[in-house]
């Protein structure tokens, strides 16, 4: 909490403009910018250290307490925004809807998005089989022919080998 009370107005980072559609509804309040603020620290901090890790850049035995801070950030950060976002579904006294923030300290309504479904088909068939499968997979997630049915912006077929398509 003292990291969160210690950031100055000045020294705000102001979250990016959120994808999609989205219903504003309320300014993000002084906590809230902070709380956010002290995330983007965290989030900056622990990319630092894992670049670090990743590239090379430090000593064999620099490796794991590195590795244990960025736990440590990763847990601090987890908790801040929790805060955070505690303190706009109370304030607004919305418990129902998600809400996000974006560009302007908005605080937001995105768009409901469907639900994802993963389906996993084991292609111990013949080939001909494999194609009807993916064919009908493919028609429902574009929605062509199942009404309701909708594809998140880039869904495709995956297939691993001969044995799975997902």
């Amino acid at each position: 909490m003292d990291q969160i009370r210690a950031v100055r107005p000045e020294d705000f980072i102001e979250p990016q403009m959120a994808e999609g559609t989205f219903e504003p509804i309320e300014k993000m309040n002084h906590f809230e910018k902070c709380a956010f603020t002290v995330m983007m620290r965290l989030d900056q901090r622990i990319k630092e250290l894992r670049e670090a890790i990743k590239g090379g850049h430090l000593k064999s035995n620099e490796v794991g307490p590195a590795e244990a801070e960025i736990r440590v950030l990763a847990s601090k950060r987890d908790r801040v925004e929790e805060r955070m976002f505690f303190s706009i579904h109370d304030r607004l006294d919305n418990w129902d809807k998600p809400l996000d923030v974006s560009k302007g300290w908005k605080v937001i309504i995105p768009e409901e998005r469907g639900q994802i479904h993963v389906i996993e088909v084991q292609l111990k068939s013949p080939a001909a089989l494999a194609s009807i499968i993916e064919a009908v997979a493919g028609a429902a997630m574009s929605a062509q022919e199942v009404p309701g049915a909708a594809c998140a912006k880039g869904c495709q077929i995956h297939r691993e080998g001969n044995e799975t398509m997902h």
